[in-house]
């Protein structure tokens, strides 16, 4: 009786007989995007490419369940349960068909904390100087480029005080520091999850690709700002249809509407462009590209995958703060891994 393994949340689990294996098929217990192997089998593969699982109601030979491991039979039974499963740490994994496998959140957290909890010392020490060089950048540029404030008259003889803003040259600045360190951050996560050495000077390893990231932060933006246009220009019509100056609500909340729902998709389309010039050294019209690709068929899931980072924060506020300490890594991570899962598949959040 041959020996196989499945997976099950991003781990392989067996040996278990063909014939339960057979059985776990026919009854729909395993889910979507479960994989199997055996030792002889090259990769893993659904059960609906192996013979005897893709119809596992037709009875098979018992020569076929057992027959011995040899070149010609890559299904054998095998030996050991050793080499379960190939090991994304210490093999390159083949990229999947964008959109070919849907992102499983649950793997996405799981493998985010399993890295964290591996890595808790060197994640804590990147990210306090991370802070403290946003932080002291910031002050700087702020004490060489500063905003400027004011009054404002409102009539009936009173008059405000402006906050003071951040001069625009300021804001330039510290945005380009903050895509810097963005970038490196992003080298850092990216060897970490992989399982290759990851140090703090991986942080400020990305200059080289600053000045793509700039264009494609650019374009990215003119993306956004133009499939805005009809929702404002809607949003501002609206005006015009009130009475004494207030907007006719229904006509504003379409407009509304009509600006963040193409907002959102093209946002969430954009959201690895970084993690493309980091990791493949793409060009800036390609990162944005195979931004766009990476993410076919998973939109909600990368959405679905925000929602539940946004619950993580307030979960960590809630337990009296100090939980954020803990939430933000696994945030930080979990786009790390959601990125990697839309690269290579599910093998890329595999528990290791």
């Amino acid at each position: 009786m041959s020996s196989w393994h499945y997976t099950k949340d991003g781990q392989a689990v067996g040996p278990i007989p063909f014939e339960s294996l057979r059985q776990l098929v026919a009854s729909g217990e395993l889910p979507d995007g479960t994989l199997v192997w055996t030792q002889g089998m090259p990769n893993w593969l659904p059960p609906s490419e192996v013979p005897g699982l893709s119809n596992p109601n037709t009875p098979i030979s018992a020569e076929s369940d057992a027959a011995p491991p040899t070149s010609e039979n890559p299904y054998a039974a095998p030996s050991s349960a050793a080499n379960l499963a190939v090991d994304p740490s210490t093999s390159e994994l083949e990229d999947i068909a964008p959109g070919s496998e849907p992102l499983r959140i649950d793997m996405l957290i799981s493998k985010s904390w399993d890295v964290f909890k591996r890595n808790i010392g060197i994640i804590f020490g990147f990210g306090i100087i991370y802070t403290i060089i946003i932080i002291a950048s910031s002050i700087a540029i702020n004490s060489v480029f500063p905003g400027s404030g004011g009054t404002i008259d409102i009539g009936l003889g009173e008059a405000y005080a402006l906050q003071q803003n951040e001069s625009i040259t300021a804001q330039i600045l510290n945005g380009i520091i903050s895509l810097f360190l963005s970038l490196g951050a992003i080298r850092f996560g990216l060897n970490l999850v992989n399982g290759h050495d990851a140090s703090i000077p991986d942080l400020f390893s990305q200059g080289r690709l600053l000045i793509r990231s700039i264009l494609a932060t650019i374009l990215v933006y003119i993306m956004l700002a133009i499939v805005a246009i009809p929702g404002a220009a809607v949003i501002y019509a609206s005006f015009n249809m009130g009475s004494s100056g207030e907007p006719n609500i229904a006509i504003a909340v379409l407009g509304v509407i009509l600006a963040l729902i193409p907002t959102i998709f093209i946002g969430v389309r954009m959201t690895f462009v970084q993690y493309c010039l980091v990791d493949r050294d793409r060009a800036t019209i390609d990162a944005i590209s195979d931004s766009w690709a990476l993410t076919k068929d998973n939109v909600m899931r990368v959405i679905l995958l925000f929602i539940v980072q946004a619950l993580l924060v307030i979960g960590g506020m809630l337990a009296l703060i100090v939980g954020v300490f803990i939430a933000l890594p696994v945030i930080y991570l979990s786009s790390i891994v959601a990125y990697l899962f839309l690269r290579h598949g599910w093998r890329a959040a595999a528990i290791n």
